[in-house]
């Protein structure tokens, strides 16, 4: 801090005062017996300064004395004194002022703005009136190494420069136990030093709107002067959301809450403050009349600054608005999963969330025909089948009119839902399982056996047309040739058949199965089997078909004729 003095009325009985006694606040002593360096009795300070309150008589190897602590002064307030060998003058008109721009230094110079933030928030987390001897110290240690004001010739004296970026020096006079106070609040200051702030982000819900009623999270970031997360308590203060009166920023200068968002569309906000931030610049006591010493290393007759912390009148807000609407959703559920060419295809629409007095259309588009499943971006561009609109009053469900579909393929619906003042727009994806609608044909087959009658040991194959199948139709055909059956009647095409044959086909045309001989006599009958595959369906033509019916008959052998000799036969007599 300061190093106390006598108050003389004129420099000149300073000077003679001095002589006399043989040591000076900050000088080195007249006398040749010096005392021990070190500490010595408040009292010697306070013989040259009468406001020295809590702190430390220093004396250093030349027999100067220092005071490194509080005065009491002005208005009796407790303070740290800022300037070097100048006293506390209780009688001079002063003021109390908030710091503007820089620190100047009583020799004219100049405190770094971060340097001056550091230096408040330390008189400001350690008020003057509420510190120990060894912190009173410690921070006159550092202020005087801040001020860089102390300038002597000869003998131990202490050091200047000292900014954010370096570390508080030690003093030989000093005691260490006070060095490494010094150094323990620096180390905090230049962290935590101000300016302070806070943020404040409000999250969108899990479909990226705020509606009425849920629940969201906010997220409060808190900084200091370094541009390190800083711990802080914020008071929380809101407009439309409901939540904590307050949150602790942990160490890593976040916390999070969880807000309700207003029942009714509005725009809601909420505010993060911080009313205990230090300030980046402090309260200065300061004479009237003070200037810079014009004689720096030699006692002025000015009298001396005083420094207070500064916190009540700094606020760090900030205020996150959003707009929270009705954001409507929809079920729906397209009126058959698979249907035929000529279907008349709706789409069920259940509303849900929409603001109560909404009245309006939704407009449902139907998508396709597409030759595989759609996706979420198949819509853009795609051929579209109609388009309908039905109107909605809230909540509810609804049935919009229906469209045609004439073609094979896949088709898909979407509906969208116009944006109002009190409610979002709304838009569903595009290839929704439950709004997917596959159109598939279903082919027409003919057949013929290649014989209706044969002998048993014959061959017979089947002529098979297929015409109707979807583009791209590929398949393996199973035929199947039931019997023997002993009547046309009999035939039921059920267990395991005579024989089964298969075939392939691709896309339309005449084919004909594998051949097939028939072992036995009766009637035998042929079914065909085609399995789907993409946009065409699976048929099987049906048993016992005219056409398909091939009867197998035995051939009776030829009876022998008797032999009869030529001029006559006797009885029982056969060849």
């Amino acid at each position: 801090m300061l190093p106390p003095r006598a108050r003389p009325a004129r420099l000149s009985l300073i000077a003679l005062l001095l002589a006399l006694i043989g040591l000076a606040w900050g000088l080195p002593s007249m006398s040749a017996d010096a005392a021990r360096a070190g500490a010595v009795p408040r009292s010697l300070c306070a013989k040259y300064d009468r406001g020295v309150q809590d702190g430390f008589c220093l004396r250093d190897g030349r027999g100067g004395l220092y005071w490194l602590g509080t005065l009491r002064g002005y208005d009796g307030v407790e303070m740290y004194c800022i300037d070097y060998l100048f006293a506390t003058n209780w009688g001079v008109a002063h003021k109390r002022i908030t710091l503007s721009g820089t620190l100047p230094t009583s020799l004219g110079g100049s405190v770094a703005a971060a340097t001056t933030a550091a230096l408040t928030y330390v008189v400001t987390r350690n008020p003057a009136s509420a510190v120990n001897d060894t912190t009173a110290a410690a921070i006159g240690l550092i202020i005087r190494q801040v001020m860089g004001d102390v300038r002597k010739t000869g003998g131990p004296g202490i050091p200047g420069g000292l900014t954010v970026s370096r570390d508080v020096r030690g003093v030989s006079f000093v005691n260490p136990a006070i060095v490494s106070r010094a150094r323990a609040l620096w180390a905090e200051a230049r962290v935590r030093r101000g300016p302070w702030s806070v943020q404040v982000k409000v999250a969108a819900g899990p479909d990226g709107r705020f509606l009425p009623g849920e629940q969201v999270r906010a997220t409060v970031r808190g900084t200091n002067g370094s541009r390190r997360p800083q711990d802080m308590t914020a008071a929380l203060s809101y407009a439309g959301f409901t939540g904590p009166g307050s949150v602790r920023l942990g160490s890593d200068g976040v916390a999070t809450v969880t807000l309700k968002a207003p029942s009714t569309p509005r725009a809601a906000s909420v505010t993060a403050r911080v009313a205990n931030a230090p300030s980046t610049l402090p309260v200065l006591i300061r004479p009237n009349r003070w200037h810079p010493n014009p004689r720096p290393g030699n006692p002025s007759s000015i009298s001396q600054r005083g420094l207070v912390g500064r916190q009540s009148a700094v606020v760090a807000a900030d205020r996150a608005v959003v707009e929270v609407h009705y954001g409507p959703s929809v079920i729906t559920q397209t009126s058959a999963a698979v249907a035929s060419p000529g279907t008349v295809l709706t789409d069920l629409v259940t509303l849900k969330g929409a603001d109560p007095a909404y009245v309006g259309p939704v407009t449902a588009v139907l998508y396709g025909p597409f030759p595989t499943r759609p996706t979420a971006t198949s819509c853009t561009g795609a051929p579209v089948a109609g388009t309908v609109t039905m109107p909605v009053r809230g909540d509810g469900s609804y049935r919009t009119p229906g469209i045609k579909v004439g073609a094979v393929g896949y088709y898909t619906w979407v509906e969208t839902l116009p944006a109002i003042r009190s409610q979002d727009a709304l838009r569903t994806p595009c290839g929704v399982a439950s709004e997917t609608t596959v159109v598939r044909t279903t082919p027409q087959v003919s057949t013929q056996t290649s014989r209706s009658t044969v002998e048993v040991g014959a061959e017979i194959a089947d002529r098979v047309r297929i015409r109707g199948t979807a583009p791209g139709y590929a398949a393996t055909v199973t035929a199947r040739l039931y019997g023997p059956y002993a009547s046309r009647e009999a035939m039921t095409c059920t267990g395991a058949p005579y024989r089964e044959v298969t075939f392939a086909v691709r896309g339309d045309g005449d084919y004909l199965t594998p051949s097939v001989r028939l072992g036995a006599a009766g009637y035998f009958t042929w079914v065909e089997s085609l399995p789907g595959s993409g946009l065409t369906n699976a048929m099987t033509t049906r048993c016992g078909e005219v056409t398909e019916t091939t009867l197998a008959r035995r051939t009776p052998p030829v009876p022998k004729q008797p032999y009869v000799p030529a001029g006559g036969s006797r009885r029982g007599d056969l060849r």
